[in-house]
């Protein structure tokens, strides 16, 4: 794979099907010139991944194809493509991290030295795999060079990444925002940022850049005594107990009076009158 350093993937060869005569070299493309003990055999060379399980990839990344009569390096080649672009646009897909390692070190893509590939290293082994199985097929040579050309922009862009950023793209992957609230191993959603800031105290000091502003200390009016104080803009008379709020009312139209029921102690009771009756009695 080229560069040095602990984390960064590299080509591991195959073990040979055969073994070659001494002396001879096989001709040809550069990966096999990496290679020089490894035999072109497709069978010895190729991906060792099942079809089955480069699909099940495949979906798990959120590629959508047609997957009728692919082949596996058409499975190869669009996974490459989908967990590119899913790290570029911060996009979480359904693939797992340890997936994605397990499957390259089947295909001999380890770190140099000794651990384990890290988020970038395994996002760089999948591109530096899918070069690797196109050289050895011999594959469109300006397509070859078009996949080459991106991938080594894209990894300009994946150094400058944070490293939990491309973490984060993988499914199984915990999202730690960093808050100074939280407690130890809390994790704190973004919104309580967004709560937050609607719990901020409303200042009582009228504002400097709007003319004749009012406090909240005087119930939003202005006072008397205020400057640019008018007419209009002194508060209303208290209405009376059980009135209709002013604000229901067209301008200039007086509030009705109270509908409260008068006191029973104001009001003069009339005695009920005596029943008559127009029949007499005799008493005998």
């Amino acid at each position: 794979f080229g560069s040095s350093g602990q984390g960064r993937p590299v080509l591991l060869p195959h073990p040979p099907a055969c073994a070659q005569s001494p002396g001879v070299h096989p001709a040809g493309s550069a990966h096999v010139a990496m290679q020089p003990n490894v035999s072109r055999s497709p069978s010895a060379v190729g991906l060792q991944t099942s079809g089955r399980e480069l699909r099940e990839m495949l979906e798990k990344s959120g590629a959508r194809h047609r997957l009728e009569g692919a082949e596996k390096l058409d499975f190869l080649v669009w996974l490459a493509d989908q967990v590119k672009g899913s790290v570029e646009e911060r996009r979480r897909m359904k693939l797992k991290l340890a997936e994605l390692t397990e499957f390259l070190a089947r295909e001999r893509v380890r770190p140099e030295g000794s651990g384990e590939l890290d988020a970038k290293g395994a996002v760089s082994g999948l591109l530096s795999l899918r070069r690797r199985e196109l050289a050895r097929l011999s594959y469109d040579a300006d397509r070859t060079a078009e996949f080459a050309n991106g991938d080594a922009c894209f990894e300009l862009v994946l150094a400058g990444m944070p490293a939990q950023d491309v973490r984060n793209c993988f499914a199984g992957e915990v999202v730690i925002y960093d808050d100074a609230g939280a407690l130890p191993g809390q994790i704190v959603s973004p919104r309580q940022h967004a709560d937050n800031a609607f719990q901020q105290p409303v200042s009582s000091r009228p504002s400097p850049t709007v003319r004749g502003g009012t406090s909240a200390e005087s119930g939003g009016y202005r006072q008397p005594g205020d400057r640019h104080d008018t007419a209009g803009s002194r508060p209303p008379p208290p209405l009376a107990s059980g009135s209709p709020p002013s604000h229901f009312l067209p301008h200039g139209v007086p509030p009705p009076p109270s509908f409260r029921p008068p006191d029973e102690d104001k009001v003069q009771k009339t005695p009920a009158p005596t029943p008559t009756s127009s029949k007499s009695c005799a008493v005998m």
